[in-house]
């Protein structure tokens, strides 16, 4: 809901674009009213709520990812990813832009409230509860819903094993905490039905505080996550699991809730405690596909998409790559390498 989003918002400082000297958004600037000849960002092309658009006076390509965004009409967003001089916005359900309309980036972040006391709970990407149950405490810790890795210093280079109890895995392709594993399967509805439950339960290692662990998962819809609450309460398990699900199934609302999933666990590594996130990773691919497509669309528009273009190379952490590897890295580490096994003296990890 807006009304949720915008209080939320208001707990975080104003962080993104130029300000006045009161500390509020300079939209003088934002809004393309000085001196400079660049263009506005505009929309490029729409795809469901995923809307591509230009970067320019407003929103550029160095704004980070999960800055909210105001369109002209008053529709509202979150900046989901960018590539080269594209950007994915995934717009909040209920709003509608033009191709061609401007927007700005508001100066603010979205976040994400995170509460131990909200386990056993199915919670929507801004942290708050789905279902009959009480509303997440006032108090609860608010964090950035996308957030930028932990730097190697930060983590803990020792192995240290996540059991989950699935012989198959802990024999064949032990996980450890901290580390990010994939499970290719063949059956999306029989990995969800059956393994996903098994991962569910999921508990702390012999070395960990009591009850340190929490397991994450994100559903598809609110009946799926009913469905796997039903299953954690058979189990025991519930009251250290919690379900987010996401405002629709759009792919980048997906994409929104799984990063909201992170910033959970996040919170609970801060804490010491021990946290696991599971997610089908088949929306980013998705999304990647619809911004990787205009990019390219984009460049042939500036007659810069040649026959066999002379290819760019960059570096990137000590690796020399080609520019769209490199690119494509990127989108993705923005999440993945978010797992970390940290080295504070509270410990805790996330493991994906």
């Amino acid at each position: 809901e807006k009304a949720d989003m915008d209080a939320a918002l208001d707990l975080m400082p104003n962080l993104d674009g130029p300000q006045t000297k009161e500390g509020n958004l300079d939209t003088s600037v934002v809004l393309g009213d000085s001196e400079d000849d660049e263009e506005l960002a505009a929309v490029i092309a729409k795809q469901g709520e995923v809307i591509i658009v230009r970067s320019g006076q407003g929103l550029r390509n160095i704004t980070r990812t999960g800055a909210v965004v105001a369109f002209r009409n008053g529709a509202r967003g979150v900046l989901i990813a960018w590539k080269e001089n594209i950007g994915v916005i995934h717009m909040a359900s209920g709003g509608s832009v033009a191709i061609g309309e401007c927007m700005q980036a508001c100066g603010e972040f979205m976040v994400t409230f995170a509460s131990r006391e909200m386990c056993g709970r199915i919670l929507d990407p801004l942290g708050q509860p789905l279902d009959e149950g009480p509303a997440a405490p006032e108090s609860s810790p608010v964090r950035p819903t996308f957030q930028s890795a932990k730097d190697m210093t930060d983590r803990d280079r020792a192995y240290r094993p996540l059991f989950t109890g699935v012989q198959s895995i802990d024999f064949a392709v032990p996980v450890g905490r901290g580390q990010t594993m994939l499970f290719q399967g063949t059956d999306k509805k029989m990995d969800r039905e059956h393994l996903w439950p098994d991962l569910m339960c999921v508990k702390a290692g012999p070395k960990s505080a009591k009850d340190s662990a929490v397991t994450v998962c994100v559903c598809e819809t609110v009946a799926d996550a009913v469905h796997m609450q039903d299953q954690m309460k058979e189990r025991g398990a519930l009251d250290r699991c919690v379900m987010f699900v996401p405002t629709s199934p759009d792919p980048g609302a997906v994409v929104i809730a799984m990063n909201a999933a992170m910033a959970f666990c996040e919170q609970i590594c801060a804490e010491g405690g021990e946290a696991a996130v599971i997610m089908d990773l088949e929306p980013m691919h998705r999304v990647w596909n619809m911004l990787a497509s205009a990019a390219g669309e984009e460049r042939d528009a500036d007659a810069l998409g040649l026959a066999d273009p002379e290819e760019t190379w960059t570096e990137m952490d000590g690796t020399i790559l080609t520019e769209s590897i490199s690119e494509r890295r990127k989108f993705w580490f923005a999440l993945i390498s978010r797992a970390v096994n940290s080295n504070s003296e509270a410990g805790g990890s996330v493991s994906i």
